[in-house]
């Protein structure tokens, strides 16, 4: 199971508008506290979308030699409901909102 996943909703594209990373090792607090310090903004959001998914929260998950990834969604209930989570993080362009589940 993935412990976070990240969506962002994405204002370059349509109709994929929502983007989603997942993080396999960090969730709840740290997770809020890092997203709201690092990424306040819908572009620096955005640019954490780009960089594909990760690890942890210091640690991009990629293969060498391969471009990072992300999903991309039409809705969001679709995004939300793509992979198992503790912790959602998702900035609809104004600012951060969380959900986060029972360990």
């Amino acid at each position: 199971m993935n412990r976070a996943i990240v969506i962002v909703k994405n204002f370059h594209k349509a109709p994929e508008k929502f983007s989603v990373i997942r993080i396999h090792h960090n969730y709840g607090q740290p997770l809020e506290d890092w997203l709201r310090t690092e990424y306040g903004t819908w572009y620096k959001a955005y640019d954490l979308i780009c960089q594909g998914h990760r690890s942890t929260i210091e640690t991009p998950h990629r293969e060498p030699g391969n471009l990072p990834e992300h999903e991309c969604f039409t809705r969001l209930r679709d995004a939300k409901s793509w992979c198992e989570y503790l912790s959602l993080a998702y900035h609809d362009g104004k600012k951060w909102k969380f959900e986060h589940r029972e360990v």
